[in-house]
């Protein structure tokens, strides 16, 4: 069984540190529930539809950071992908969840 230390909580996110078998990994995270919900609320209100401007999506930094490390072998980071149309579409349409409007225009 592996031995977890929590080394810290920031907001919905908990970074922690495990070891087992004479390996450690320290990882993060983020639960997006709250995300989701909100997304699914300015849906129900109409939010998708332009009214004052469009409300694309909400995308925690730290899923969409490990999202890109994960395409990516670790090459791509966050700020990659924010600066790439193509692969936030591609996000959003593997996670359509955190999708308010219709894509990433």
């Amino acid at each position: 069984m592996a031995d977890t230390r929590i080394l810290s909580r920031h907001g919905n996110s908990v970074t922690y540190m495990a070891s087992e078998d004479g390996k450690t990994r320290v990882g993060t995270v983020t639960d997006v529930s709250e995300v989701v919900e909100r997304v699914q609320g300015r849906r129900g209100m109409g939010m998708e539809k332009q009214v004052f401007g469009v409300m694309q999506a909400e995308i925690p930094l730290t899923t969409l950071d490990a999202w890109a490390e994960k395409i990516s072998n670790g090459v791509l980071n966050a700020f990659d992908v924010a600066d790439d149309d193509a692969l936030l579409n591609r996000l959003l349409a593997e996670h359509p969840a955190l999708r308010v409007h219709g894509g990433w225009q």
